[in-house]
């Protein structure tokens, strides 16, 4: 297993990561950073921001591609993320670093204290997947607070896709062991579409758990119902980080609640799970 785990590792560090910092979008091992991706999040901040001389966008996270794409289109910038650490691991990535543009706040995206319709635009990607369920409700309520009017929203978020069928583990390994599934479609497979789902995933609480999660496979792999290959290429997933991930009608109702929603139609993808499982939404505010 060594020599797959040095693998996955190369995916994420090292050179692969070097070369990230000048074009992320061949890195092969992030669907977040594809050109399709990339196109999608291009086309709607470029309509949220056509006919303004000026704007100002705030950034959930640290994610570098987000940021860069404000400050090479002129905006300024409020990059909002809880933990410092990943904003160290992430400026290296950023084409445009120490930008004068760009502020960076240490703080929750709870944060009542940042001043109200102050923004443009607000960007996310997987934001409301690291929201308990108790706080969803706060947390667009509080970025529709933050917003303009006229503002918009955009957001890329980890749904359960309906339409998608439960599938047996053994289906899964047999795809991934014939060449025929990304590894990133096998993890996401397994984790939201797969027979085991149930067991980690609280219906009540639309929250799963990746420590569960990889319990579930080491096991699947003893009784053998999950090939070897498969079960190497989950190693990654051995976490014990918690997810909010809810039914995509699920989230387009609450997001309703605090946005009027546009349809977007995403750039073509080549991995299942950045077709339907990774959408994109974007709306303007409600008013309060």
């Amino acid at each position: 297993m060594a020599g797959y785990i040095d693998q996955k590792k190369d995916e994420w560090s090292g050179q692969v990561a070097a070369a990230r910092t000048k074009d992320r979008s061949q890195y092969p091992g992030g669907p977040s950073a594809s050109p399709a991706i990339l196109a999608t999040y291009a086309r709607l901040i470029n309509s949220a921001i056509a006919g303004k001389q000026a704007f100002t966008a705030c950034v959930l996270g640290a994610t570098p591609e987000l940021r860069d794409m404000v400050l090479e289109r002129g905006g300024n910038l409020t990059t909002l993320d809880i933990s410092d650490e990943m904003i160290a691991k992430c400026a290296p990535l950023m084409r445009h670093q120490e930008n004068t543009r760009e502020t960076v706040r240490i703080a929750s995206w709870l944060d009542a204290s940042l001043p109200a319709a102050a923004f443009d635009l607000v960007l996310g990607d997987g934001a409301s997947n690291n929201i308990p369920p108790d706080k969803q409700t706060e947390f667009f309520a509080n970025l529709r607070r933050l917003l303009r009017p006229g503002g918009t929203l955009v957001l890329r978020e980890g749904v359960i896709h309906p339409d998608r069928p439960v599938r047996t583990v053994a289906e899964i390994s047999r795809e991934f062991d014939e060449g025929g599934a990304h590894w990133f479609d096998t993890f996401y497979d397994l984790y939201l579409y797969s027979e085991l789902t149930p067991r980690y995933r609280d219906p009540e609480t639309s929250r799963t758990n990746l420590g569960a999660f990889w319990e579930e496979i080491r096991q699947a792999r003893e009784s053998g119902g999950l090939g070897q290959a498969a079960f190497e290429a989950m190693w990654w997933f051995r976490g014990k980080i918690i997810h909010t991930i809810y039914l995509k009608p699920e989230l387009e109702k609450l997001m309703a609640g605090h946005f009027f929603l546009s349809p977007v139609a995403p750039d073509p993808d080549h991995l299942r799970m950045t077709k339907d499982s990774w959408l994109f939404f974007a709306g303007r505010p409600r008013n309060p």
